[in-house]
This record gives structure tokens, C-alpha cells and sequence, in this order.
């Protein structure tokens, strides 16, 4: 089927390799149409010398798959004699990555031009305002030198962050980053989720306090994902109860001052927004 379909039918000729650890019998998966195993392991090339000789698999059909492997290395820059070296321009790649960051933004509420912002005493919300999510987790993540936060990048620009609250999320980042040490040594690929800031649950008192001294409230939400799960509804798709009680609360004492509140999704796929738009006054 995968012959018929993605070959005579779509005319692929390119190559087809497994997802990491992909599959059970590599003996089938090779009649099949799969040309590469990933990693790779012993008992795969003892099963398949195995089956070659007990007339269980022919060899020919190896010999399309290993013809497929290497014609796709001979397309390779590294086999073209491309020089490659370890020291990209990090500062070329920076710009670039941030222009097409730009680009890809999605303005999705903007009220009476919320956005740009005009003001300037900005009150930060959200853990993920502190630590943006810049890849996936496992095979989803990303290599990078640095990351600019939200408050890094509001700082940058000359805006002044409410201190109080900045305080209060900068603690709880730095506790957080303590106790993921020991798990982030073990498994230095893999990306963990902070745990939801315990101050947001002191929605009320916080969100009253920061609104005082204030211009207007900023409210980062974060969502990730990896490999081997699904994405789920009550707590990917839809907000969790404390998020929606923190925006509950800052919506309710900023709009009554008269202030305006933003929320940022830093998200890798869609969120429900329906039930809660009319609290922001922008949406990016």
C-alpha cells in the first residue's frame, strides 16, 4: 500500500525513514517500503539476514532500499564537498530568526489599537512571561544560545515592569529552575515544564496591587508539546482553572480603572478563545 500510494500514485523518490524506535518487525516494515530504521539496532540486521536466507524476505527488495539510502547521500552537501564549520554567524541567524518570529505573529484580538503598546508601566503576568517557550520538548526542542524573554524584551525596550509582581514571578522562576536541575542534568535533550506559578491562585490581592501602580497588564499563557502523547482538552486546549481565575481578576480590576489588558499565547497549537476574548482587550 505504501508502494502503490506514495510511489506510483504520487510519484515520491525520495527516501522513507522510521520515527525514532518506530515499528516492530523490520522484516515487514522493509517489504513494505521502508527504506531506514532509526537508530538502527543489532536484532533488526540479525532479523534481516535471518529472513534473507530463510527465503522470508528477498533480497532485492533490500537492495531498493539500500539503492534509496544512497542516493540520497550522494545528494548531500557533505558529500558534495561542502566545508562546513562550528562557528555559524550567530548574530546573522539572530536577525533572521527574529524577523521571521515577526512575521509569524497572529494578531488575533486588537481593541481600539491595543497593540502597539503606548503605554509604558507594564504589570507582567503569567510564568511563561519569564520563560518563554522557544521548541518543543524531545526531538521537538531546538539548540539556541539564548532566549529572550518577555520581560527581557520589554526591559530592553523601555518599559518598566511593575516591581511587586516582577518580584513575586522572578522567585517563583529561580525556585523552579532549582528544582529541575537534578531531572535536567540526567536528560539534558528533554525541556520541562515549570510548574504554574503559586502566586497566580492570590489572583485577587495580586491583580488589585499590581493594577494600582500600573498602565496596563500583560498576560503571558505557555503551551508545549513532545512526542509520545497527545495534547489534551482540559489543560492544553482549554485554560486551566488558575489561569482563568488570574485573568478573571486582572480583567476585572484593569478594565475598571480604565487599563487595558493584553494576553500573549505562546503556544504551539490552537487554543479555545470563545469563552474568554471579551476579558483582553488584545489577543497576539
Amino acid at each position: 500500500l505504501l508502494e502503490t500510494i506514495l510511489r506510483d500514485e504520487w510519484g515520491f523518490e525520495g527516501l522513507v525513514m522510521t520515527d525514532w524506535n518506530g515499528g516492530y518487525d523490520v522484516v515487514k516494515q522493509i517489504a513494505a517500503g521502508n527504506d531506514l530504521m532509526m537508530p538502527g539496532k543489532i536484532f533488526q540486521y540479525e532479523d534481516l539476514v535471518k529472513a534473507v536466507k530463510e527465503g522470508k524476505l528477498a533480497e532485492s527488495d533490500l537492495d531498493i532500499c539500500v539503492k534509496r539510502v544512497l542516493e540520497l547521500v550522494v545528494r548531500t552537501p557533505r558529500f558534495q564537498g561542502y566545508k562546513f564549520s562550528n562557528k555559524p554567524d550567530m548574530d546573522a541567524h539572530a536577525k533572521l530568526t527574529r524577523e521571521v518570529a515577526s512575521e509569524g505573529f497572529v494578531l488575533l484580538k486588537n481593541n481600539n489599537v491595543s497593540l502597539p503598546l503606548k503605554e509604558k508601566k507594564v504589570a507582567l503576568f503569567g510564568a511563561t512571561s519569564y520563560n518563554f517557550i522557544a521548541g518543543g520538548k524531545g526531538s521537538g526542542n531546538v539548540n539556541r544560545p539564548y532566549v529572550v524573554d518577555l520581560r527581557d524584551g520589554l526591559l530592553n525596550n523601555g518599559f518598566e515592569l511593575n516591581a511587586s509582581l516582577d518580584a513575586k514571578y522572578i522567585k517563583h522562576i529561580n525556585a523552579e529552575k532549582k528544582r529541575l536541575a537534578p531531572q535536567k542534568a540526567l536528560r539534558k535533550w528533554y525541556v520541562y515544564d515549570l510548574l504554574p506559578n503559586e502566586i497566580q491562585y492570590l489572583h485577587d490581592d495580586i491583580a488589585k496591587a499590581a493594577e494600582s501602580d500600573s498602565e496596563v497588564a500583560i498576560i503571558t499563557i505557555g503551551r508545549n508539546s513532545s512526542e509520545a502523547f497527545d495534547r489534551h482538552i482540559e489543560r492544553d486546549f482549554l485554560l486551566r482553572p488558575d489561569e482563568e481565575a488570574l485573568l478573571t481578576a486582572v480583567s476585572r480590576d484593569f478594565h475598571k480603572a480604565g487599563k487595558k489588558v493584553v494576553v500573549i499565547l505562546n503556544i504551539c497549537s490552537p487554543m479555545e478563545i470563545a469563552s474568554w476574548q471579551d476579558k483582553a482587550d488584545a489577543i497576539l
